[in-house]
């Protein structure tokens, strides 16, 4: 089990309301944003919008991606078509034992 931190992320060339859900290792986020900006092949800049340092950040995320499959942009990517609000719930309510430090946007700014 590992520590690490799972993340939302958003970027504006994208459809509304596609978000990637992902994890890293890394404590510096900002370098996983300029990575993901600069090495995805995608067009836009990606920005963090909540993430929550976890333990066993592995099986956080594959919880995470398993409840999200139902919306799942294409099935070899991390990313998800849904409200940023149900995202920050499901992260609060799925991995609420594992959170051991929550920066996740409250839910009540965010009523789409």
């Amino acid at each position: 089990m590992s520590l690490g931190i799972v993340y939302i992320a958003r970027n504006d060339t994208h459809e509304p309301n596609v978000y990637k859900i992902g994890m890293t290792l890394r404590t510096n986020l900002s370098e996983r944003m300029d990575e993901l900006t600069g090495h995805t092949g995608v067009l836009g800049e990606f920005r963090h919008e909540g993430h929550v340092l976890v333990d066993d950040v592995e099986e956080c995320e594959r919880k995470l991606h398993e409840k999200f499959s139902y919306c799942r942009v294409q099935n070899n990517r991390e990313f998800f078509r849904a409200s940023l609000r149900e995202i920050i719930f499901e992260f609060n309510n799925i991995l609420s034992e594992k959170i051991i430090r929550n920066n996740l946007p409250p839910i009540d700014n965010h009523s789409e």
